[in-house]
């Protein structure tokens, strides 16, 4: 389970298969496989291993502080975005895994909410590397943003939003997400993890907002050293899925790439200011997941 979650010290394929990988499986990987795999760590620890919690609780914390530790400054060196944002999902593992030490209601209230906004996050955040493969040569290099809010700022605000939910910023769902799990941790007296939460959401900043001020405050440009591919050495059928979904009239103006991204942002966006549906869902299945806890 650790290892199908990115929980460090089981981490170690998480960026490379993020960065390899066609980003339509990453994104797959990314959202449904780590969805899937929490709610299997839920049914297992609370309620199988359940009445055992003070035998396992303290391992779990370990592995979740060494995860957002690893995570976070693994992704402070990278230039891809799509390995950033592997490193970057071994941290959120470790905030999803602070949720399931507390082996209370709150907690797994707290994971559910912070679980269901991290797929509207990455959701968004992988809709828009997707769009720029197509239009970049399939480079996924951070320095290929440069310029992007001012020339196509519908691509550009989905990541942005994107960024600053994961990096547990108000005002998204992020944010209350973290927050929910850091009262839960207090409320069961594991404040050190909830520092550690706080710690790792603090040294993050440092490579969402490098994003972000290269989406918004970089100047348009070609891209740095590997990231400038040329196209006209590409295969045709290569070539030719780099047309720009807003720009090339042959394109059929592909909504379709774009409005995942938009209706991520928009959910981000909305539960982080009316958090009370979410909440509401996350208690339900919370309920549902969970039939054994204090």
């Amino acid at each position: 389970l650790a290892f199908k979650v990115s929980i460090a010290p089981f981490h170690q394929w998480t960026p490379d298969v993020y960065q390899g990988a066609p980003t339509p499986v990453t994104a797959f990987m990314a959202v449904a496989t780590k969805a899937a795999a929490f709610a299997v760590f839920i049914r297992f620890f609370l309620v199988a291993l359940g009445p055992l919690a003070d035998q396992w609780d303290v391992m779990l914390a370990a592995l979740a502080a060494l995860s957002i530790v690893v995570g976070n400054v693994g992704a402070l060196a990278q230039t891809s975005l799509k390995r950033m944002l592997g490193y970057s999902g071994i941290a959120q593992a470790g905030y999803m895994l602070a949720g399931i030490v507390t082996a209370t209601q709150a907690g797994v209230d707290a994971l559910v909410f912070y679980l269901s906004a991290y797929v509207a996050m990455n959701v968004a955040a992988f809709a828009v590397v997707v769009i720029r493969e197509r239009q970049t040569g399939f480079s996924d290099d951070i320095s290929t943003l440069r310029g992007l809010g001012r020339e196509k700022p519908l691509l550009a605000w989905p990541l942005t939003i994107a960024m600053l939910a994961l990096a547990g910023l108000p005002p998204t769902a992020g944010f209350i997400g973290k927050l929910y799990l850091i009262e839960a941790l207090i409320d069961d007296d594991w404040t050190w993890l909830a520092v550690m939460i706080a710690i790792g959401t603090m040294i993050s900043l440092g490579y969402y907002l490098r994003v972000v001020a290269a989406l918004w405050m970089s100047p348009a440009g070609e891209a740095e050293g590997d990231a400038a591919i040329d196209t006209a050495s590409l295969p045709p059928q290569i070539a030719g899925a780099q047309a720009d979904p807003f720009e090339d009239p042959g394109a059929d103006r592909r909504w379709y790439l774009v409005a995942p991204a938009l209706i991520a942002m928009a959910a981000a966006l909305f539960f982080g200011v009316i958090p009370q549906p979410l909440v509401d869902f996350a208690q339900h299945a919370g309920d549902a997941l969970s039939v054994w806890v204090p």
